[in-house]
């Protein structure tokens, strides 16, 4: 905040959009939720980037014979840092995050 600012008044009260209501119709609901999950003020609060990888909406390109749209093979998906896999094994989210036949090619 600018403390030269002196016309400060108390913020309005906003209320809540749920999510639901800020997508269409269709949207999945594993989407509305990582977004719910990423768009949150408190960055203490906020999803991390190795859980947004992790988290279910990507399921189906973690899946063994998943269809990739770039055309990558599939290691390239799951090309992670000495760092991120340390990090993932760590908060429990290396299965999760990498599927079992890429950790054994690792």
């Amino acid at each position: 905040m600018n403390p030269e600012y002196k016309d400060y008044k108390q913020f309005p009260s906003i209320q809540a959009h749920p999510w639901n209501r800020v997508f269409s119709d269709g949207t999945p609901q594993l989407a509305i939720d990582l977004v719910s999950k990423m768009l949150v003020y408190s960055p203490t609060e906020r999803i991390l980037p190795l859980q947004v990888c992790a988290h279910s909406f990507f399921d189906e390109l973690r899946q063994l014979h998943a269809v990739d749209p770039t055309k990558l093979p599939p290691s390239a998906l799951f090309n992670f840092t000495t760092e991120e896999l340390a990090y993932a094994n760590g908060a429990g989210l290396l299965e999760k995050l990498v599927p079992p036949g890429e950790v054994e090619r690792r």
